[in-house]
């Protein structure tokens, strides 16, 4: 839905923040706060974050307790990151921004993993390796470098990652769950664990994933860490002494790459497709003990376009099902396997609203406001 609304105006039983100038921030304040609905903060932050005046330009806006700071240039994740406290939300624009490590408990959102034609946004693209060291939920980003898992709990949604791994060494535990929804991960998705008191899991929803890796203890054999996918796009990708073991899949594509001729017993399969890349390939599901309402296809027989194995999987690549596979092979709740079936369908749009047209008066009132006039496109 498109609003346009205008600062200092009530709008239906709010009123939208008023605008001052501080220092080199941009401090908002609101009237009437017992009106003012959670929406609209998330909503103010996007605003400063993407306005279309100033697309060239690399915004990052800090929210504290109803007040937004804003930050400009590449280094604006840092800075506001620097001034922040657990609990705040760091909203980027469009636009590439240096990366840094995260050690607060803090939510970051940005503009998309990918261009917006509906909403003429660009990427948030985070540039350089980083760390995850407290709570974090991450929404909306591009990485293409390597982010390493040190917190104990995080939550990645509607992000494009290349590799993600867990923080291992001993007497460090780190990482312990890990939540991943609508996000592609091209390269490589690591939790390693070989004791008992550094067990951990991976929950994947509605995800890409390429290259899975556990570790399997081999003095006591047991797993000590697990995967959890449900309406994925699973990969072993083409390194075949990757270790993948204990994974449960639920309406999921299992793709496989040709290096290992079936999964390992440890896995469990309820509504599974397995897609095989070689001949050789058609008895991969011979060890699985614990499989429910399994199959083992071609590729043309299961996608509209992906038709071959590649060892990344491109950005571009929808894996769209054929007509066919959408009527045939139908997860535990009725819809299609893979990513576009479920409750949570694939889809790179974020959930905040999104700016689509800004008009800023040409100067302040005599009390130092300043009018600023926005069409928002309310997001999902």
């Amino acid at each position: 839905m498109v609003k346009t609304c205008a600062f200092l105006m009530p709008i239906g039983e709010c009123w939208f923040p008023i605008m001052t100038q501080k220092e080199t921030n941009l401090v908002l304040t609101y009237k009437n706060k017992e009106q003012m609905k959670k929406l609209f903060l998330s909503m103010v932050a996007l605003m400063m974050a993407t306005l279309s005046f100033a697309q060239s330009s690399l915004i990052a806006t800090l929210s504290h307790e109803g007040e937004v700071k804003t930050y400009y240039s590449a280094s604006a994740l840092i800075d506001a990151h620097d001034a922040a406290v657990d609990g705040d939300i760091i909203t980027l624009s469009s636009g590439t921004f240096n990366a840094v490590d995260f050690n607060k408990k803090l939510t970051i959102r940005g503009a998309g993993m990918e261009p917006n034609t509906l909403t003429g946004t660009l990427p948030t693209i985070i540039s350089g390796d980083f760390e995850v060291r407290e709570e974090n939920t991450i929404e909306g980003i591009y990485h293409n470098g390597t982010i390493t898992a040190g917190a104990k709990y995080a939550t990645f949604i509607k992000c494009r990652l290349k590799g993600v791994v867990r923080k291992y060494y001993f007497g460090y535990i780190g990482w312990k769950n890990y939540s991943f929804i609508n996000c592609r991960i091209t390269t490589l998705l690591s939790v390693k664990s070989n004791t008992s008191s550094t067990k951990a899991s991976v929950s994947c929803i509605n995800c890409i994933v390429n290259y899975p890796e556990t570790d399997l203890s081999s003095n006591s054999g047991k797993y000590y860490t697990s995967f959890d996918f449900t309406n994925c796009i699973v990969s072993r990708g083409n390194w075949g002494d990757r270790d993948f073991f204990n994974a449960t899949m639920k309406n999921c594509i299992y793709i496989e790459n040709g290096l290992k001729a079936s999964l390992d017993a440890s896995h469990s399969l309820y509504n599974t497709v397995c897609v095989y890349a070689a001949q050789n390939d058609i008895d991969l599901l011979a060890n699985v003990t614990n499989g429910t309402n399994t199959a083992v296809e071609g590729y043309s027989n299961v996608f509209a376009t992906y038709s071959s194995f590649t060892p990344e999987f491109p950005d571009n690549e929808t894996f769209a099902l054929t007509d066919a596979a959408k009527a045939q092979y139908l997860g535990l709740d009725g819809t299609q396997v893979g990513i576009y079936g479920g409750i949570m369908p694939f889809d790179p749009t974020v959930s905040g609203p999104q700016i689509t047209k800004c008009n800023v008066a040409s100067k302040s009132t005599a009390d130092g406001k300043l009018s600023v006039e926005i069409e928002v496109n309310g997001g999902k």
